[in-house]
C-alpha cells in the first residue's frame, strides 16, 4: 500500500495481478484503452525470452483485434550493474558464461559502471 501510495503522488501508479505475464497484460491493454506501450526490462536468460517473446505475440493479436497500435518497448539494464553494450561479447547470448566467476574475471576491473539514470521530472510525465 506504501508503495502504490508513493506512486500515485509521483503522478504514476501500481497495478498488482497474477498470471502469465502475456495474458495479464493483454487484459490490461484490453481493460484500458489509453495504453498505447509497453514497457519491460530485456532479459538474457532462455525462459524469460520466450515470456517476451510470448507477451509480444499476445500483443500484436491484441492490435490486430482491436485496431491498436500498442509499441512493445523493451530496455536493457534495470536488474542488472552492467549495461550490455558495455559487455565484451559480440552475442551475449551465445558468449555469456554459464558460471559466474568466470563472468566476473571478464568483467571485473575492466568495464566501468555506467552513472544510474536520475528521477524522471514530474512535468515530463
Amino acid at each position: 500500500q506504501d508503495l502504490k501510495q508513493s506512486l500515485e503522488k509521483l503522478g504514476s501508479g501500481l497495478v498488482v495481478r497474477i498470471g502469465r505475464p502475456e495474458e495479464v497484460l493483454r487484459e490490461i491493454c484490453r481493460e484500458w484503452k489509453e495504453i498505447d506501450a509497453v514497457f519491460y526490462t530485456e532479459e538474457v536468460c532462455s525462459e524469460e525470452k520466450n515470456v517476451e517473446n510470448n507477451v509480444a505475440e499476445h500483443i500484436e493479436e491484441l492490435n490486430r483485434e482491436e485496431g491498436r497500435r500498442i509499441k512493445i518497448q523493451r530496455t536493457w539494464g534495470a536488474t542488472t550493474l552492467f549495461h550490455i553494450a558495455d559487455l565484451p561479447y559480440k552475442s551475449v547470448n551465445a558468449e555469456l558464461p554459464s558460471v559466474f566467476t568466470q563472468f566476473r574475471k571478464q568483467v571485473e576491473n575492466k568495464i566501468p559502471v555506467r552513472k544510474s539514470l536520475s528521477r524522471i521530472p514530474e512535468s515530463s510525465l
